[in-house]
Parts: structure tokens; C-alpha cells; sequence
């Protein structure tokens, strides 16, 4: 299925994605809980598991195998998980605009990614980045400034 044919698709199951995003083949969506703004790129084997909102602003790239996990659940004591007892924890992920994010980064539930930051490859994001940074290891953490465009 052509990547644009793929965007009207989602948007006829509801999700609100701007005509402009493209997004590559063997791409999981696992709902319509996606909120994406015009001029995002979403390239090959992405996994957005759909849990919870996904929320990806204008002007991100998102590089090939990246995951977009929503879902998570309690950690409770040995005898609850031998019984498989536990409660499941959704919460949104948010992309700002202008960000890239690195082939193979993995994104957990409740980060916020900030306008102008780059995640580089393989990345853990466990924790919400500040804005215009590079983020990288595992866990991820800033390891630089990245520069800001001068206003005259």
C-alpha cells in the first residue's frame, strides 16, 4: 500500500493524522489513538502500540524500527507475579516538533520528547528530555546542547 494511501486510510479509522505525513510499509498501529501534525516522516518497522495517545508534532523524523510504547503495569511482589497478577499502566507519548528520532530507539510510556531534540540510535528514553538536546545511550540521557537558529 503506497505511503500516502496508508495516511487516508488511518484517517478514515479516526486518527487524526495531517494529509502530509508519510508513513513507510511494515509499520505497526496498534490503534487510532494517534494525534500527527503535517510534514512527519515515519519511516520502515515502527511499532506505536496504541494503548494510550501518541501525540507526534510537526517536522519529526522518525527513523526505521523505532517503538512508541504506551503500555507498562505494576511491578508487585513475587507471589502476585507468579499468578500473573497485575495492573496495567497506559499513559501518552509525546514527540516536539521538529525532533528526530534515531533508527531503533525505543520510547516508554509517559516520556515527552521536546521541540528540537535529537534521540540518537538505539536509545532508551525512560525519562522526558528537556527542549533542543541530544539524547543517547541506555538509558538515554542528554549529552549535548544542539544550537537554536538566531532571531533577527
Amino acid at each position: 500500500m503506497p505511503a500516502w494511501l496508508r495516511t487516508q486510510f488511518l484517517i478514515l479509522c479516526g486518527a487524526k493524522i495531517h494529509s502530509s505525513v508519510r508513513i513507510s510499509s511494515h509499520v505497526f498501529i496498534g490503534s487510532n489513538r494517534l494525534s500527527i501534525s503535517k510534514n512527519v516522516f515515519i519511516n520502515i518497522g515502527c511499532f506505536l502500540d496504541g494503548n494510550e495517545e501518541i501525540v507526534i508534532e510537526e517536522a519529526v523524523r522518525v527513523g526505521p524500527y523505532t517503538k512508541f510504547l504506551t503500555a507498562s503495569h505494576t511491578i508487585n511482589p513475587d507471589i502476585f507475579r507468579r499468578a500473573g497478577i497485575s495492573k496495567n499502566i497506559n499513559l501518552p507519548v509525546f514527540v516536539g516538533r521538529g525532533s528526530w528520532i534515531g533508527i531503533g530507539a525505543t520510547i516508554l510510556p509517559g516520556v515527552r520528547i521536546e521541540e528540537g531534540c535529537i534521540i540518537g540510535a538505539g536509545a532508551l528514553v525512560i525519562k522526558s528530555t528537556k527542549p533542543n538536546g541530544l539524547y543517547a545511550g541506555l538509558p538515554a540521557r542528554r549529552i549535548k546542547d544542539l544550537p537554536l537558529a538566531h532571531k533577527n
